[in-house]
C-alpha cells in the first residue's frame, strides 16, 4: 500500500479513541448538526431519499452511516482505520463497512447516487484529493451528487480555537477554504457546486441550538460559522476539459 496511505491509517488508528470517546459529547453535537444539513441537501437534490444508494468517505465509527442507512436504500461506510471500522461493525451491525482508502474505491462504475464526507478532505494530500475526486466521479451515477462538509478556515471562531490550542500555523494550512474546494471539485469534472456556511452556534452555547436559529445565525454570522457544505453533481466529461479527470 502507498506509504502515505499507510501513515494516515496509523494516525487515525492512534487517534480514534481520543476523537470519538474522550470528546464524545462535543463530537455528537456537531455530528448531528452536520447530518441535518446533509439531509436537507439530499432532499433538495433527489425526489426520494429512500431510493438512494450512498457512500460515506471517512466514516469513522459509522454513526452517521447508520443514520443514513436507515433513511436510504443503502449507505456504505468506508474508512482507512481498521480499528474504527471494527468498532463501527459492532456499533452498527445492520450497516455495511469497508476498510479502504478513498482514492482507490473498490466499486464498479456508476454505482452510487450520492457520496458524502464529514471533515475528511483536509486530512488528504493534494495528490490523494485529486485521485479521490477521480474515483468519486467514476463510481457516481450520472446526475449523482457529491456532498462535502469541511471546517471553515475563514471563520474567526475556528481561527481562535486553533490559536488557543497552539495549532494555528500547521492546522490552518491543512484546512481548505470553500472557494478553493469548489474550484477543485469543478476541475474534477463535477458541475460547479453550491456552497454555504453553517454552525454559527458553538458547543459552549449548545443550549441555544435549534435548526431555525442555526440557519439564521449562519446567514447573518457567516464569518463565525464553523463549517461549510458543498454539493455538486456529476456531469458528462467533455473532450475539451479533462483536467485530472479519468
Amino acid at each position: 500500500m502507498n506509504k502515505i496511505i499507510e501513515q494516515q491509517r496509523e494516525i487515525f488508528n492512534k487517534g480514534y479513541e481520543e476523537i470519538y470517546f474522550n470528546r464524545w459529547k462535543r463530537f455528537r453535537y456537531y455530528r448531528v448538526m452536520k447530518e441535518m444539513e446533509l439531509k436537507t441537501i439530499l432532499r433538495k437534490n433527489f425526489n426520494k431519499i429512500g431510493d438512494l444508494k450512498c457512500l460515506e468517505l471517512g466514516c469513522g465509527l459509522g454513526l452517521s452511516t447508520n443514520v443514513f442507512n436507515k433513511i436510504t436504500r443503502e449507505t456504505i461506510g468506508l474508512d482507512i482505520s481498521d480499528k474504527s471500522i471494527n468498532m463501527a461493525k459492532v456499533f452498527n451491525p445492520n450497516c455495511h463497512f469497508i476498510i479502504g482508502s478513498c482514492d482507490d474505491l473498490k466499486f464498479k462504475e456508476n454505482n452510487f447516487d450520492a457520496i458524502f464526507s464529514f471533515v475528511t478532505f483536509h486530512h488528504l494530500s493534494d495528490e490523494i484529493k485529486k485521485r479521490t475526486f477521480r474515483e468519486c466521479y467514476r463510481v457516481l451515477k450520472e446526475n449523482g451528487s457529491i456532498v462535502i462538509i469541511e471546517p471553515n478556515v475563514e471563520s474567526k471562531l475556528v481561527q481562535l480555537v486553533l490559536k488557543l490550542f497552539g495549532k494555528s500555523k500547521d492546522k490552518k494550512d491543512d484546512l481548505i477554504p470553500m472557494k478553493e474546494m469548489r474550484e477543485t471539485i469543478h476541475k474534477s469534472g463535477f458541475k460547479s457546486g453550491k456552497g454555504f456556511y453553517f454552525g454559527a452556534i458553538p458547543y459552549l452555547l449548545r443550549f441555544l441550538y435549534s435548526d431555525g436559529l442555526n440557519k439564521l445565525f449562519s446567514k447573518v454570522l457567516s464569518k463565525f460559522c464553523g463549517y461549510y457544505i458543498i454539493s455538486a453533481k456529476k456531469e458528462e466529461i467533455t473532450k475539451t476539459d479533462r483536467s485530472y479527470k479519468i
